[in-house]
């Protein structure tokens, strides 16, 4: 129960402050226009954080469906740091891919931490998925390190 609850706090925490950043959106430099993909950004974490900040209570006081709803919240949330996966490197601000590669696998132990009293199919789907996000961020980081000519060797290298 101790852990369920810190993983609550810590889910609040991570959705507000994912919020800043969600939302320091501006024009695009070359059109001038907001673009499509930081707006809906913003409205996605507006929407994660108000689910958790409403659902917390719930959560805390043991309701399961309530715990459900924070971890995918948390998980939809993470849709928000793929851009910067796959953005050019001149749009990302300098460590931005490492920040979201962090920032993705500190959400999923959270939701972890969140499920940990539900169901094992649950917990069983969360481990698929930071092994995926785990493989994505060392991709993403020795992508930042390594030439052009031996990208295809850190993918090979990394899958193995």
């Amino acid at each position: 129960m101790i852990i369920r609850r810190i993983g609550l706090v810590l889910a609040v925490l991570i959705s507000l402050v994912a919020l800043v950043p969600a939302l320091d959106i501006g024009p695009d430099p070359a059109t001038g226009q907001l673009g499509v993909t930081a707006v809906a950004a913003a409205v996605l974490a507006v929407l994660v954080a108000v689910v958790v900040v409403v659902l917390v209570v719930p959560a805390w006081r043991g309701s399961e469906w309530a715990g459900l709803a924070i971890g995918g919240a948390l998980l939809a949330g993470i849709v928000t740091s793929f851009p910067v996966f796959f953005a050019p490197p001149e749009v990302v601000p300098a460590g931005g891919v490492i920040a979201a590669a962090v920032g993705t696998l500190v959400t999923i132990a959270v939701v972890a931490m969140v499920l940990v009293t539900s169901s094992s199919l649950a917990l069983h789907a969360l481990a698929v998925i930071v092994v995926i996000a785990l493989y994505a961020s060392v991709v993403s980081a020795l992508l930042t390190v390594v030439p052009p000519q031996a990208e295809r060797l850190v993918h090979v290298v990394t899958a193995v």
